[in-house]
Protein backbone atom coordinates (compact mmCIF):
# COMPACT_ATOMS: atom_id res chain seq x y z
CA UNK A 1 0.00 0.00 0.00
CA UNK A 2 1.16 3.66 -0.82
CA UNK A 3 2.97 5.12 2.52
CA UNK A 4 0.38 8.06 2.29
CA UNK A 5 -2.43 5.75 3.10
CA UNK A 6 -1.34 4.61 6.25
CA UNK A 7 -3.48 5.92 8.28
CA UNK A 8 -3.83 5.41 12.53
CA UNK A 9 -6.80 6.10 14.28
CA UNK A 10 -7.05 7.52 17.96
CA UNK A 11 -9.49 8.48 20.09
CA UNK A 12 -10.49 12.22 19.95
CA UNK A 13 -9.39 14.47 22.70
CA UNK A 14 -10.21 17.92 23.68
CA UNK A 15 -6.79 19.33 21.68
CA UNK A 16 -8.63 18.13 18.45
CA UNK A 17 -11.72 20.25 19.06
CA UNK A 18 -10.55 23.26 17.45
CA UNK A 19 -9.51 21.55 13.99
CA UNK A 20 -13.31 19.41 13.82
CA UNK A 21 -14.95 22.83 14.56
CA UNK A 22 -12.89 24.32 11.94
CA UNK A 23 -13.27 21.54 9.23
CA UNK A 24 -17.17 21.47 10.30
CA UNK A 25 -17.43 24.92 8.99
CA UNK A 26 -16.13 25.13 5.89
CA UNK A 27 -18.26 24.73 3.21
CA UNK A 28 -17.39 21.77 1.14
CA UNK A 29 -18.66 19.77 4.69
CA UNK A 30 -21.63 21.92 6.03
CA UNK A 31 -23.13 21.52 2.58
CA UNK A 32 -23.62 17.94 3.29
CA UNK A 33 -24.81 18.14 6.83
CA UNK A 34 -28.53 18.37 7.34
CA UNK A 35 -28.15 21.27 10.15
CA UNK A 36 -25.71 23.29 7.24
CA UNK A 37 -25.50 26.69 9.53
CA UNK A 38 -22.31 27.55 10.54
CA UNK A 39 -21.87 26.69 14.34
CA UNK A 40 -20.00 29.13 16.97
CA UNK A 41 -16.90 27.53 18.44
CA UNK A 42 -18.59 27.98 21.79
CA UNK A 43 -21.47 25.57 20.87
CA UNK A 44 -19.07 23.15 18.68
CA UNK A 45 -16.72 22.60 22.26
CA UNK A 46 -20.25 22.34 24.95
CA UNK A 47 -21.28 19.62 21.82
CA UNK A 48 -17.79 17.94 21.98
CA UNK A 49 -17.82 17.78 25.73
CA UNK A 50 -20.79 16.19 26.42
CA UNK A 51 -20.24 14.10 22.87
CA UNK A 52 -16.88 13.29 24.42
CA UNK A 53 -18.20 12.08 28.01
CA UNK A 54 -21.23 10.22 26.57
CA UNK A 55 -20.66 6.39 26.74
CA UNK A 56 -23.25 5.76 23.54
CA UNK A 57 -20.81 8.09 21.52
CA UNK A 58 -17.06 7.39 20.49
CA UNK A 59 -15.05 10.05 18.25
CA UNK A 60 -12.35 9.06 16.70
CA UNK A 61 -9.25 10.90 14.80
CA UNK A 62 -7.70 9.89 12.07
CA UNK A 63 -3.96 10.48 11.13
CA UNK A 64 -1.22 9.88 8.15
CA UNK A 65 1.83 8.93 9.00
CA UNK A 66 3.08 12.10 9.30
CA UNK A 67 0.48 12.90 12.18
CA UNK A 68 -1.46 15.07 9.58
CA UNK A 69 -5.20 15.04 10.96
CA UNK A 70 -7.00 13.34 7.83
CA UNK A 71 -10.51 13.53 9.10
CA UNK A 72 -13.20 12.40 11.97
CA UNK A 73 -15.59 9.47 12.40
CA UNK A 74 -18.14 9.64 14.91
CA UNK A 75 -20.00 6.46 15.90
CA UNK A 76 -23.02 6.77 17.94
CA UNK A 77 -24.85 3.65 19.40
CA UNK A 78 -28.85 3.41 19.42
CA UNK A 79 -29.83 3.97 23.36
CA UNK A 80 -32.76 1.65 22.31
CA UNK A 81 -31.10 -0.73 20.42
CA UNK A 82 -27.66 -1.17 21.48
CA UNK A 83 -26.34 -3.45 19.09
CA UNK A 84 -26.57 -0.20 15.97
CA UNK A 85 -24.25 2.54 15.50
CA UNK A 86 -25.06 5.37 13.35
CA UNK A 87 -21.48 7.10 11.82
CA UNK A 88 -20.82 10.18 10.78
CA UNK A 89 -17.69 11.51 8.80
CA UNK A 90 -15.91 14.50 7.64
CA UNK A 91 -12.43 14.94 6.12
CA UNK A 92 -10.09 18.18 6.78
CA UNK A 93 -10.35 19.59 3.42
CA UNK A 94 -7.03 19.48 2.97
CA UNK A 95 -7.61 16.26 1.98
CA UNK A 96 -11.35 15.89 0.44
CA UNK A 97 -10.75 14.27 -3.02
CA UNK A 98 -7.21 12.31 -2.12
CA UNK A 99 -9.02 8.80 -2.07
CA UNK A 100 -8.97 9.01 1.74
CA UNK A 101 -12.55 8.34 2.70
CA UNK A 102 -13.32 4.65 1.74
CA UNK A 103 -10.13 3.78 4.41
CA UNK A 104 -11.41 6.05 6.75
CA UNK A 105 -14.60 4.43 7.26
CA UNK A 106 -13.22 0.93 6.52
CA UNK A 107 -10.51 1.99 9.41
CA UNK A 108 -12.77 3.46 11.95
CA UNK A 109 -15.58 0.23 11.44
CA UNK A 110 -12.61 -1.85 12.35
CA UNK A 111 -11.81 -0.66 15.25
CA UNK A 112 -14.77 0.71 16.52
CA UNK A 113 -16.26 -3.20 15.87
CA UNK A 114 -12.78 -4.24 18.12
CA UNK A 115 -13.74 -1.96 20.90
CA UNK A 116 -17.15 -2.13 20.87
CA UNK A 117 -18.43 -6.37 20.49
CA UNK A 118 -21.86 -6.41 21.11
CA UNK A 119 -22.68 -3.85 17.66
CA UNK A 120 -23.62 -5.28 15.35
CA UNK A 121 -25.19 -2.96 12.44
CA UNK A 122 -23.71 0.50 11.39
CA UNK A 123 -25.91 2.66 9.89
CA UNK A 124 -24.58 5.77 7.77
CA UNK A 125 -27.30 8.11 5.87
CA UNK A 126 -26.31 10.15 3.03
CA UNK A 127 -27.64 12.73 0.81
CA UNK A 128 -29.29 11.57 -2.19
CA UNK A 129 -27.03 13.91 -4.65
CA UNK A 130 -23.69 13.22 -2.69
CA UNK A 131 -22.49 10.87 -5.21
CA UNK A 132 -18.34 10.95 -3.43
CA UNK A 133 -19.87 9.68 -0.22
CA UNK A 134 -22.14 7.10 -1.45
CA UNK A 135 -19.00 5.91 -3.33
CA UNK A 136 -16.94 5.68 0.06
CA UNK A 137 -19.58 3.53 1.59
CA UNK A 138 -19.64 0.99 -0.95
CA UNK A 139 -15.77 1.05 -1.48
CA UNK A 140 -16.19 0.58 2.65
CA UNK A 141 -18.18 -2.68 1.73
CA UNK A 142 -21.45 -0.74 3.37
CA UNK A 143 -24.46 -1.40 1.39
CA UNK A 144 -27.47 0.47 0.15
CA UNK A 145 -30.36 -0.59 2.13
CA UNK A 146 -32.93 2.20 1.96
CA UNK A 147 -33.83 5.56 0.23
CA UNK A 148 -36.31 7.55 2.12
CA UNK A 149 -36.63 11.46 3.32
CA UNK A 150 -35.13 12.92 6.80
CA UNK A 151 -35.84 16.88 7.27
CA UNK A 152 -37.04 17.15 4.08
CA UNK A 153 -33.64 15.67 2.60
CA UNK A 154 -33.66 12.90 0.46
CA UNK A 155 -31.43 10.73 1.46
CA UNK A 156 -29.82 7.26 1.47
CA UNK A 157 -28.87 4.72 4.02
CA UNK A 158 -26.22 2.19 3.82
CA UNK A 159 -25.40 -0.05 6.41
CA UNK A 160 -22.33 -2.33 7.60
CA UNK A 161 -23.19 -5.73 8.99
CA UNK A 162 -20.41 -7.67 11.31
CA UNK A 163 -19.71 -10.70 9.37
CA UNK A 164 -19.72 -9.21 5.95
CA UNK A 165 -16.66 -7.19 4.71
CA UNK A 166 -14.29 -7.49 7.24
CA UNK A 167 -14.12 -11.02 8.42
CA UNK A 168 -16.26 -9.99 11.14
Amino acid sequence: MDRKYRLKIREATMEDCYDMWIWRNRPAVRKWCFDAKKISYKSHKEWFGKAHNDKYVRIYIVENVKKEKIGTVRFKIKINRQNCAYLSVYLNSLFLGKGFGHRIVKKATDFFLKEKEGVTHIIAEVFEDNIASQRVFEKASYVLVKRMTKQNKKIKVFMYERGYGFGY
